[in-house]
């Protein structure tokens, strides 16, 4: 009563429902494996050098962990080439990282691409991957988790397992525990994994072979190429074993020596393979060694000629017996005939009948033995007769009968021997048959060759009987001039042979039926004549044709002729001939305008008719021919023709007075009927031409001026003035008269230029009238001429051209140069130049216009003005302006220290030298110092000498001067040695001789104390220039000598003092100094008792 069941709740009070809490706990494991395999759907193999090889690379999380940054390792063995770009290669090891993250229970894939070498050799590729680093997350900073099963590194060979083929592979459930190469897979490391592919790229040793040797009967060499004889295709690389210890070197297998060894059979193996997993494999040669002289011939051999065969090749293997013969290869057969005249391998159907010898030769041996071949023929020739192809008819067949030229109709038999000359003869016999059947020939051919076999046939000719339809046409329709004279009939009437007979055509010709032909036969009759014009009849003849052979209706054939008899022709009419000229020859039909119109007025001329029959009339057309544009239905032009035109008509009996032609070329078209309405046409061609002289009209007031060049040209057009031409003016030309040669202006015979549409003049006609002809020619070739004098003037300026400005270093003039002197401005400068297109101007040179300083720098101006023969001046003066530039070209040498002992100085001084314009001077300036009294050291007295050197075209009077150094060379030695200043126009260098070019002094000869730096090869420095350069000399006179005393020495004193024992001692002597005695000091000491010590 305290609780409710099923309520769910969990309140105090309910007393049916409890709770309880466990806690679990899991432990963190990072455990990854990896499996390799080959990607079958997309490379299934089989492979070989060249094919491309995907494999696929399974990652397995295992644990319990997300797996991040996993690094893959794929150790590319030899035989694969990477092609993947998602792989980093470095060595032989590809690497990739797949960044994840892989769940726990989760996989991922890479693929990785290859492709097998090209000069891969074995039989297969093993291809491992490993996992070589992986992270639980993407911190790199806080370590990466340890694998439980599998140490991560880059090592292919210390992973457990990993046996391609065994149960290890693609394992992935192993501890690791196991070693390297171990195909349990419970032990294997699963982290690594291989992939193993069969390449079977193994070498082979080709198939067994035969080599056939036959030794020659000399000592020669015999090779053999063992490796050629090897069938298939045998891998390089192998070795041979000789298996029968024949002694022969296999050092070269393709050039073996078998030189020496008795004949029999060698044998030798190849072999090859045995690495990469690939069998070894070999294959047998056998080399035989033979002779030839141990085959035999047959005694005789027959030989036919058959009906294909004109020439019998004789082979060895004709000639030899037996059917196992060796080295036959290189033998010959030589035949010879019973004269023993040789023939070679072969013999000719025109020798059947005789008996050969035929001996089997060795190139080397000689012969190896010999037989007889007899040589048969037996068999006829074989010929064939030839078909009828030709349709005779009736008398043909006696052009056949027994004519050999007949042949060439019907035809010689084919004859298939045709190695021979053979004898063709025929008979040929006529059959007997009925009128009414065709005429038959049987002809037998007779074929005999020169062994007297002979062969027959026979060839059937037949000429059928001729039909209506072997007939020639008849002419129908014939006409008979009144004039001839012709053949007439018994009434009178033309003859048949006038009119025609009925023709048979057969195949040698065609015969009339004049009479019987054959199964042919012809009559005719003729009507009573009808008139049909004055003169003029008509006869109508009647043929009935009979073919005897053809039953009725149908053997009689009707044939009509309408024949007329009197003017059936129109009359003969040619083109008319007009003497114009009067010299009694035709001339063309031409007719001239008018003197001052383009037409022409005429009398039409009348043809030249001729009739025998009757009277006859004329018309005339005058025809044109005009081309006229041809258009479509739009207008639009798409061609042009050529249309006739009557321009004129003169009907018969008219005037014939034409007016109003235009110049070109027409057609008489003559229509002349006679009394029988027979008419003729005919056009004659004529022209209307233009034979009026133009009339030509010269201007006779002209000048030329000449040009630019010298030269001037006038057209015909200048010329001109107003010349006039009836039909119109087309061409005007000139020339003018040569009196002087226009290039030389020599003097010549005088001659007129060819004519021209211009004439040119030249210099050479200047202040000259010339004489000029104008030639005036119209359309139709007519021409005349006129003349004037034309006055030829030069007008043109000349041109001066002054030498080209120029730029000149003050040091290139000469000593003696003077600015004004302008004899020596022209040597040195150049002169300037006239141009005038008549020649010879000349030059006028005014003063020039000097601006030099002191240095002779600064410029020369020089003016031009040209002037011609005419008088005329250049337009504007031409100027040249010369540029004097300075040039700082020097060298100074400042001496070195001098120092002298005692005597009076007498140091090397400065020395200078200009290349340049310069203007140097030179102040030299002492100053003595003399050493105190008592001073230590040698020195007498010192000399500060200062050279000063001043170029006065350089120097700007504000600058200081330039000092050089007393130690250029930086030695510690002030003043040792000369220092050479050296001025060129692009620098100043301070260096040890005169020349900063040399090598002296060499590089780094300077110390470096001094300003830290040292020299570069050539000089001690490079310096700035201001002109004004100072340099310090220290001149020493110094004492090194010391004074001599020069005394003699005394002999004993005596003392007289008895007392004290003293007395007076002398010593005299004397001092001597190379310098002066002034300032010397003297010091006596004294040694009593002598006992060294000064007391």
């Amino acid at each position: 009563e305290d609780s409710t069941p099923g309520n769910g709740s969990s309140g105090a009070n309910e007393d049916d429902y409890d709770g309880a809490a466990i806690n679990i706990s899991v432990t963190p494991q990072f455990d990854l494996a990896l499996r390799k395999q080959l990607k079958a759907s997309a490379t299934p193999g089989p492979f070989s050098p060249g094919s491309p090889v995907i494999f696929r690379i399974t990652v397995v999380n295992q644990g319990n962990m997300d797996a991040y940054n996993v690094e893959i390792a794929d150790y590319i063995p030899a035989g694969l080439v990477l092609t993947d770009g998602n792989w980093t290669q470095s060595g032989s090891m590809a690497t990739r990282t797949i960044p994840g993250p892989i769940l726990p229970g989760g996989t991922a894939t890479a693929d990785i691409s290859f492709v097998i070498d090209q000069n891969f050799v074995g039989n297969t590729i093993m291809n491992y991957a490993e996992i070589m680093s992986a992270d639980d997350d993407n911190d790199a900073g806080n370590g990466a988790p340890v694998d439980i099963d599998s140490q991560y590194d880059t090592n292919p060979d210390n992973d457990a397992g990993g046996l391609a083929g065994s149960p290890s592979d693609d394992a992935i459930n192993g501890d690791g525990s196991g070693q390297p190469g171990s195909s349990q897979a419970s032990t294997d490391e699963d982290d690594q994994d291989p992939a193993l592919i069969v390449v079977g790229n193994c070498p082979d040793a080709g198939t067994d072979g035969f080599v056939e040797v036959c030794l020659t009967c000399t000592s020669d060499d015999v090779f053999v190429d063992l490796t050629a004889a090897l069938g298939g295709s045998p891998s390089p690389g192998g070795a041979w074993t000789d298996l029968d210890g024949s002694g022969v070197s296999l050092a070269d297998p393709s050039n073996v020596n078998f030189m020496g060894l008795p004949g029999g059979d060698y044998q030798f193996e190849y072999s090859v393979g045995g690495q990469n997993g690939c069998p070894i494999l070999s294959a047998t040669v056998v080399v035989s060694l033979s002779t030839s002289l141990d085959n035999g011939c047959n005694s005789q051999i027959n030989v036919p000629v058959g009906n294909n065969s004109c020439e019998v090749l004789v082979t060895p293997s004709m000639v030899l017996s037996g059917s196992s013969n060796t080295c036959t290869e290189g033998l010959t057969v030589n035949l010879l005939d019973p004269n023993g005249v040789s023939l070679g391998n072969t013999f000719t159907a025109d020798m059947a009948g005789q008996t050969l010898i035929a001996e089997v030769l060795d190139p080397n041996c000689g012969l190896v033995c010999w037989g007889y071949v007899y040589v048969q023929d037996f068999t006829p020739p074989a010929i064939s007769c030839p078909v009828q192809d030709i349709d005779l008819v009736c008398s043909d067949l006696d052009s056949i009968l027994n004519n050999p030229a007949s042949l060439a109709i019907t035809g010689m038999p084919e004859i298939y021997d045709t190695c021979v000359q053979h004898t063709v003869t025929f008979q040929d016999q006529e059959v007997m048959t009925p009128d009414c059947v065709s005429r038959q020939i049987n002809r037998v051919f007779t074929v005999t060759d020169p062994m007297g076999n002979s062969v027959q046939c026979t060839q059937v000719i037949t000429a059928r009987n001729p039909t209506f339809a072997d007939l020639l046409p008849l002419p129908s329709q014939l006409e008979i001039p009144c004039d001839s004279n012709f053949v007439q009939d018994q009434n009178g009437n033309p003859d048949p042979s006038v009119t025609g007979y009925p023709m048979v055509q057969a195949y040698f010709g065609a015969h009339p039926l004049n009479q019987a032909y054959c199964t042919l036969g012809a009559s005719y009759t003729d009507s009573p004549p009808i008139d049909v014009c004055e003169g003029t009849i008509r006869i109508i003849r009647h043929w009935e044709i009979l073919d005897w052979c053809e039953n009725s209706p149908n053997s009689i054939l009707e044939l009509t002729q309408f024949i007329t008899v009197g003017d059936v022709a129109g009359p003969e009419v040619s083109c008319p001939e007009i003497d114009f000229n009067g010299d009694g020859y035709p001339d063309p039909l031409n007719f001239s305008t008018s003197s001052y119109d383009c037409t022409a007025t005429f009398q039409a001329p009348l043809p030249i008719v001729t009739d025998n029959c009757s009277s006859w009339e004329v018309r005339t057309d005058i025809i044109s021919d005009e081309v006229v544009p041809v258009t479509n239905q739009f207008g639009i032009i798409t061609g042009y023709d050529t249309v006739a035109t009557i321009i004129a008509t003169i009907l018969p009996g008219e005037p014939r007075l034409v007016s109003d032609i235009p110049v070109g070329c027409y057609r008489f078209s003559y229509k002349v009927t006679d009394d029988c309405n027979n008419y003729t046409q005919l056009e004659c061609d004529f022209c209307v031409v233009d034979n009026v002289q133009p009339t030509a009209i010269c201007d006779d007031a002209l000048t030329v001026s000449l040009g630019g060049l010298g030269l001037g040209r006038v057209y015909a057009e200048a010329v001109n003035e107003s010349s006039t031409d009836n039909c119109g003016i087309d061409t005007m030309l000139v020339r003018r008269l040569y009196e002087a040669d226009p290039l030389t202006c020599d003097s010549v015979s005088s001659y007129y230029s060819d004519w021209a549409p211009y004439v040119d003049f030249s210099c050479c006609d200047v202040s000259q009238l010339a004489t000029v002809e104008l030639l005036v020619i119209d359309g139709a070739g007519n021409q005349n001429t006129c003349w004037m004098e034309v006055l030829v003037e030069d007008k043109v300026l000349p041109d001066c051209y002054a030498p080209n400005d120029t730029t000149v270093s003050c040091s290139s003039l000469p000593d003696n140069f003077d600015p004004n002197d302008t004899g020596q401005l022209q040597a040195l400068f150049g002169a300037a130049t006239a141009e005038d297109a008549c020649g010879g101007a000349y030059v006028v040179e005014q003063a020039p216009l000097v601006n030099l300083d002191q240095c002779n720098a600064g410029t020369i101006t020089r003016a031009f003005q040209a002037v011609d023969l005419s008088g005329n001046l250049s337009q504007s003066l031409c100027v040249q302006v010369i540029t004097i530039t300075s040039e700082y070209n020097y060298e100074i040498k400042f001496p070195k220290d001098f120092t002298t002992n005692c005597t009076v100085p007498t140091p090397d001084t400065l020395i200078y030298t200009s290349f340049g314009c310069d203007m140097l001077s030179v102040s030299v300036t002492d100053e003595v110092f003399t050493p105190l009294s008592g001073s230590p050291g040698p020195e007498c007295y010192k000399i500060f000498r200062k050279y000063r050197v001043l170029n006065w075209c350089e120097y700007d009077g504000l600058s200081d001067a330039v000092v050089i150094g007393r130690n250029e060379d930086c030695d510690g030695v002030p003043g040792d040695e000369d220092v050479w200043v050296v001025r060129y126009p692009n620098g100043a260098w301070i260096d040890r001789d005169n020349d900063p070019s040399n090598n002296i002094p060499a590089f780094g000869a300077k110390g470096v104390s001094c300003d830290g730096t040292t020299n570069p090869t050539g000089f001690w420095r490079s310096s700035t220039s201001v002109g004004l350069w100072e340099y310090t000399q220290i001149i020493k006179v110094i004492d090194t000598i010391p004074p001599e005393i020069n005394f003699t020495a005394p002999g004993a004193f005596c003392s007289y003092d008895g007392d004290s024992c003293l007395g007076q001692v002398q010593y005299p002597f004397t001092v001597t100094d190379d310098c002066s005695a002034t300032g010397l000091t003297l010091e006596v000491f004294l040694d009593a008792n002598a006992d060294g010590t000064i007391d």
